[in-house]
């Protein structure tokens, strides 16, 4: 329902700040790589274009402005948490932890006195939950880096409407 001039310019940046993400900001985020603040400049120029035609428009365009200024706002909340997360990892210390409390378990498990059959089980189990638990937050670390990462696919989707 936006005017045509202020739907192309709206359309214009949202895909400018697709391409921002797919092509320049998510191999970046591959690799561990800064961020600029381009992106958020796209988003801003998004609400900025809003914005402006908020002036001129009636008072039920202005509720589906609001609407739409909100959505803009999660997408920058998004964008954050989308770099943040690329940044961050487990810390060494946590790590330490992981592996004593590991080492620990499977220790306190040899002073049982049971059947060696029994202890035998025990042992093995205990060692494959905690070898799985530290597979997983080693795989699952950095979201954007390694085997298993987070796709841009649900943005290719969005780029192709």
């Amino acid at each position: 329902w936006l005017p045509p001039t202020a739907h192309d310019q709206v359309q214009s940046e949202l895909r400018k700040y697709l391409h921002q993400v797919m092509v320049i900001e998510w191999p970046l985020m591959q690799v561990g790589s800064k961020i600029d603040g381009e992106g958020d400049k796209l988003i801003d120029n998004i609400g900025n274009h809003l914005l402006g035609f908020s002036q001129k428009a009636t008072d039920s365009e202005r509720l589906v402005l609001r609407d739409m200024l909100a959505s803009i706002k999660a997408l920058y909340s998004a964008r954050q948490q989308r770099i943040s997360m690329s940044y961050s990892a487990l810390s060494s210390e946590i790590w330490l932890v992981i592996v004593i409390g590991t080492l620990l378990t499977i220790g306190i498990n040899f002073l049982f006195g049971i059947n060696f059959y029994l202890h035998g089980v025990t042992v093995s189990a205990t060692a494959l939950m905690a070898s799985s638990m530290i597979f997983l937050l080693l795989t699952l670390d950095r979201l954007f880096q390694g085997e298993f990462v987070v796709e841009p696919g649900a943005l290719q989707s969005v780029e192709t409407i």
